[in-house]
């Protein structure tokens, strides 16, 4: 706005300064002047204009601005967020140490502490056998910016003096403008058992190796003594025919024909055993051999009444004999440990067959097995027998390894056969092993 006046007192002209006019021009004057006025207030209306448009820009500007930084801010929070679950949920122990100070624990290091929570002293949750090793990485890393790894021991909660075995692996980083070091670990407490285990197979191996060995050089010594014991028989017949009074010659001919069934069944069983080929393996005959086998131990002789229901006409199964013989065996021997405390140890063994399946039933009447268990004996090395190094062991208490129905199991699997088992506490178990049958048998 231009004022153009012939008045040229001060309050007009101050009036005109309070309504913001552009320019005053007083009487008289020239056009000139109030052409140059004109377009200098065109020019201000103009520099206005840009100004205000200018300002517009920049409050949108500065709003899209705070937008973007809001957003940013929301998915590096998120972000953050999502790395600190998965650090959480990650199946390794990860901490964060500054200033020998725990800023960050995740669950699983948690849960190897065996704590809730933990804030404080790094060196409260090392083992005290392991710390000056652990201060030693700890500031190497710290001080090197590399990293390192170390086996130390963590212990678990605050009194229980128990402490769990890790691999540690130590970082050099930054966390929360915090110069310190991450230590990511695992529990090596399975990894330990693992081997611990493999030791023990390889223990139990080279036993049954053994045994395998011993059990070649006693079918040798039997098949040996198939010679005097035939001169005996020999002699005790010719002494029975001059003196058919005496009840001594009779008592040795029926010894030295017991002796022979036991010789000959230990020969053919060694003889079989060392085959590991397939055949057809006749169950009952097998059942047989191993029944007249466990005789040959007094305690199941003396104290284990055994009564075979075996089907007549079973059709044959195929596989290695060996594998066979040892499930079986397995299977009854597990039988007769479990009947050791009971009164009545009664040993029933059946076999039935069908269309599609031959059955195997092994029942005792011995201790039963508690639903707790159920799941365990098949572990290896599982075992509620003690182990036959114990020395406070009865001399006739039997022991285990833990192996029998591991073995059982395996050969279960290998010939894909059905084992289930049911059991009553106090009252007993039964086994129940079936075996597919040929096709080419129908």
């Amino acid at each position: 706005m231009i004022i153009i006046t012939g008045r040229e007192d001060l309050t007009y002209a101050q009036q005109a300064i309070r309504l913001q006019v552009f320019d005053y021009i007083t009487k008289p004057f020239h056009l000139k002047t109030v052409w140059q006025a004109v377009q200098n207030a065109y020019k201000h209306y103009q520099v206005l204009l840009e100004e205000k448009e200018l300002l517009r820009k920049k409050e949108a500007y500065a709003h899209q601005l705070e937008k973007e930084v809001r957003e940013k801010t929301e998915t590096l929070k998120q972000t953050a967020l999502f790395y600190r679950e998965l650090a959480n949920e990650i199946p390794f122990g990860i901490m964060f140490v500054a200033e020998e100070q725990v800023t960050f624990i995740n669950k699983m290091a948690l849960k190897i502490c065996g704590q809730n929570q933990y804030e404080g002293p790094v060196y409260d949750l090392i083992h005290a056998d392991k710390r000056k090793s652990f201060k030693r990485i700890l500031t190497e890393t710290r001080q090197q910016e590399q990293s390192y790894m170390l086996r130390f021991r963590i212990k678990v909660g605050n009194h229980t003096g128990q402490s769990v075995p890790v691999r540690g692996w130590f970082y050099p980083m930054r966390y929360h403008d915090q110069k310190g070091v991450i230590i990511v670990f695992s529990d090596q407490s399975p990894l330990m058992e693992s081997r611990h285990k493999e030791r023990r197979y390889k223990t139990e191996y080279f036993k049954e190796y053994n045994l395998s060995l011993i059990g070649q050089l006693a079918s040798g010594i039997a098949h040996n003594l198939n010679t005097p014991l035939s001169i005996i028989q020999g002699n005790a017949e010719l002494l029975s025919l001059k003196h058919p009074e005496l009840e001594e010659t009779r008592l040795i001919l029926r010894q030295t024909e017991h002796m022979g069934k036991q010789i000959a069944n230990l020969i053919k069983k060694g003889k079989n055993e060392l085959t590991r080929e397939r055949e057809d393996v006749d169950l009952n005959q097998l059942i047989r051999e191993e029944i007249e086998f466990a005789r040959a131990n007094l305690y199941f002789k003396h104290y284990i009444t055994t009564r075979l229901e075996l089907a007549p006409k079973i059709p044959l199964v195929n596989g290695v004999y060996y594998d066979f013989s040892v499930c079986i065996s397995a299977l009854i021997q597990n039988a007769v440990d479990s009947m050791y405390e009971q009164e009545t140890r009664v040993l029933t063994i059946q076999t039935s067959f069908d269309a599609t399946h031959i059955r195997l039933d092994i029942r005792d009447t011995g201790v039963g097995i508690p639903p707790e268990n159920h799941k365990l004996i098949f572990e290896p090395f599982y075992s509620t027998k003690p182990d036959y190094t114990d020395k406070d062991r009865p001399l006739k208490m039997p022991w285990g390894n833990g192996l029998g129905l591991t073995m059982v199991m395996e050969v279960v699997e290998q010939y894909n056969l059905e084992l289930t088992f049911e059991s009553t506490p106090g009252k007993g178990t039964t086994f129940t092993l079936k075996f597919p049958r040929r096709m080419d048998e129908h």
